[in-house]
């Protein structure tokens, strides 16, 4: 600084401040969080959600110490999932865009946050976007995961059982279901029935484990291919699926109970 008389003809005094660094801004933007897609559960009580984020950075590198939060809130505000990027997952976020799915429950999760800060930022941003989104009342649905006829073998003279492996899904949608299941040989012989607890059905999926259900009935062991039908029904006795099963081929050696056993 510089100082002069009226008539800037003599300098009067001067002065230099002290030296300082002059540094930019770090300001942070959102350009972008849209929630992709919802897959819900049969049962309704899990949902995976996919979302997209752009994250911006302007400042010349002034912004450091960057933090992406991802979190779903239930309806009170209260964080029911949350998550933090990476830096090699903020990275994406920055060059074009971070996609990433969600799995979480239906029941806690009103709307979807991202949080981007920094301790240098100018202004921490946040967007929000919606989370589960309730669909029309369930519709009955049912999924046959796995149903095969594994086994049959002679229990007594002419009667015989056969084991099938079945796991499904169901939603709340189908209330109280019926199960029935026939044995048929070779597409036209009806060998035998049962009645299977839909709850069984059902609880072999949920527990990710085999089970296996036994039908008995008359037969003579005669060669031919033999396979369950799966007759499923909804509260109001409405037919929701029928499946068949895989094929049991019983062979001409196939070994039979001696007479009277």
């Amino acid at each position: 600084m510089i100082g002069y008389d009226a008539d800037n003809e003599a300098d009067k005094s001067s002065i230099n401040s002290d030296s300082g660094l002059w540094e930019p801004l770090c300001c942070l933007s959102i350009p972008s969080f849209t929630k992709v897609s919802q897959t819900t559960s049969l049962d309704g009580l899990r949902t995976d959600l996919s979302y997209s984020v752009q994250l911006g950075q302007q400042g010349d590198q002034a912004c450091r110490d960057s933090t992406a939060k991802i979190s779903i809130k239930d309806g009170t505000g209260k964080n029911t999932f949350v998550h933090y990027l990476s830096s090699d997952d903020t990275k994406q976020a920055l060059d074009g865009g971070f996609d990433f799915t969600a799995s979480v429950d239906t029941a806690g999760s009103v709307t979807a946050v991202v949080d981007w800060t920094d301790s240098r930022a100018v202004d921490d941003k946040q967007a929000t976007a919606d989370a589960f989104i309730a669909t029309d009342p369930l519709k009955c649905h049912v999924n046959i995961v796995d149903f095969c006829l594994d086994d049959g073998k002679e229990v007594s003279d002419g009667r015989w059982a056969f084991e099938f492996r079945i796991r499904a899904e169901a939603n709340t949608g189908c209330g109280k279901m019926s199960v029935d299941l026939d044995l048929i040989q070779d597409d036209s012989t009806y060998l035998g029935h049962v009645v299977i607890p839909s709850d069984s059905i059902v609880d072999s999926f949920n527990c990710d484990c085999v089970k296996t259900f036994t039908v008995e009935a008359d037969f003579n062991g005669a060669p031919g291919d033999i396979y369950g039908q799966l007759d499923v029904r909804n509260s109001a006795h409405q037919v929701v699926q029928i499946t068949d099963s895989c094929v049991y081929t019983v062979a001409s050696d196939a070994p039979v109970l001696p007479t009277g056993a």
